[in-house]
Parts: structure tokens; C-alpha cells; sequence
């Protein structure tokens, strides 16, 4: 996966020893990172009600939340507030989504652990909407052991930036390090080479690029669309 691989290259390069976990469902991985000593997450949104409980080293990717469901169902053309209001919203259980659909007001919040059940739920009719990022929904509808689901985007409603997190009690020389290893791989051509390895965008005049590149978007977590 392309974000261990970063990882490891920016431990490695800022000399810092590290541990590999199996990956787990998020909120127990979100949670031994508030609450245990020394542990990273990634790719995790910065958001404001996140942002004094973890230390952040980033961005490292940019993603825009949306809406999606069945092509041609009821909610197609709806307005935000009219899905938020009356629509089944399956969402990933102690996501930053899931916190920001219940503040903005969704009505019927259905939290599940992982994103494949959510995939499942759609399917079976049990929910009417997924609020996921476009790389799940790409993985999960390329997914030969997921159901043939047409999925159509509905609307994108927030545009946030990701990070590497780490617990609180990190030294904030080790996020300094970090970061700093960060920056000279943006600026030795070392990020855009991994990502060709990987077989992802790397046009450097591409917006994706320009923005995570982007010295002025450091500090940056989410910001509303509509």
C-alpha cells in the first residue's frame, strides 16, 4: 500500500524506530492512538475536534467527502439538506464522518465497522446513502467479492486533508523529524517517484499534486463545500 511505504521511507529517514500492526478496525486503531503511548495512524483527517488530542505530520493525501447511491435512486438531484434529513447514511463507526453527519444534522446516522458492510447494507437495501471517501467506493465496487452494485456520485459536501497522527505524548522532536523528512521528500522528487511506482498520479502541474505539495496547506484540515 502506498501510504505504508511512506511511511516507512519517513521513519526511516528521520531515524526513528517503528512497529507494524496489523491493520484493525479504525475506531480501536483511533482509540489506542488517543489513549496508548506512542502510536501513529494513517491517513487520518485533521479536524477541529481531533485536532489537540493528536500531534499531526502532513498532509500527505487531500480527499473530498461524498455522497453516493444507487444511479437513478429517489436521491439523486436532492439537496444536502433533504438527504441529510430523510435518508439512511451508512458511514465507517468512530469516523470523522460519522462525527461531522451527526453535528451537521443527519438524521438517520447508521455506523458500521468496516466499509465493506456498508457496501453489503447498500445492497441489501438496509441503508440508502454512503458517505465514503472515492478510494473505498473504487476498491469495494472493483471488488470481485463484492456484490455488482452501480454506484453514482450524489454530491461532494467537504474537502479535507490527511496526515500521519500520532498519540500525544510523541516527542515534538520526533514530529519535527518527521515533518522535516516529510518536506525533503515533497522536494527531492521522491514522493512523485513513489507514486509512479505505485501506479498513481503523478503529474506535477496536477491540482491533487500542487495542493498536498503546497507549503501553505501544512496546517490545513477540512473545509465545507456547499
Amino acid at each position: 500500500m502506498f501510504f505504508d511505504a511512506m511511511a516507512r521511507k519517513l521513519f526511516e529517514d528521520a531515524g526513528l524506530s517503528f512497529i507494524e500492526q496489523p491493520q484493525q478496525p479504525w475506531k480501536r486503531a483511533y482509540q489506542e492512538t488517543i489513549y496508548g503511548p506512542r502510536h501513529v495512524i494513517y491517513p487520518t483527517t485533521r479536524t477541529e475536534e481531533r485536532e489537540d488530542k493528536l500531534k499531526w505530520v502532513g498532509p500527505i493525501s487531500r480527499t473530498f467527502w461524498n455522497l453516493y447511491s444507487r444511479k437513478n435512486s429517489v436521491w439523486a438531484g436532492r439537496k444536502i439538506a433533504d438527504i441529510f434529513k430523510s435518508a439512511r447514511i451508512g458511514v465507517t463507526l468512530g469516523s470523522a464522518r460519522e462525527h461531522y453527519l451527526r453535528k451537521r444534522g443527519a438524521k438517520n446516522v447508521v455506523a458500521v465497522a468496516r466499509d465493506d458492510q456498508l457496501f453489503a447494507m447498500l445492497n441489501a437495501n438496509r441503508i440508502d446513502v454512503l458517505a465514503m471517501g472515492f478510494a473505498s467506493i473504487d476498491f469495494l465496487t472493483n471488488d470481485l467479492k463484492q456484490p455488482d452494485i452501480d454506484i453514482g456520485l450524489l454530491t461532494s459536501y467537504r474537502v479535507c486533508y490527511l496526515y500521519f497522527a500520532l498519540s500525544k505524548d510523541s516527542p515534538n522532536t520526533d514530529v519535527m523529524d518527521l515533518q522535516n523528512s516529510l518536506e525533503r521528500f515533497y522536494q527531492d522528487g521522491r514522493f512523485l517517484a513513489m507514486r509512479r511506482k505505485f501506479d498513481l498520479n503523478a503529474d506535477p502541474e496536477n491540482y491533487f499534486i500542487k495542493a498536498i505539495t503546497d507549503p501553505k496547506n501544512r496546517n490545513v484540515g477540512c473545509k465545507d463545500i456547499d
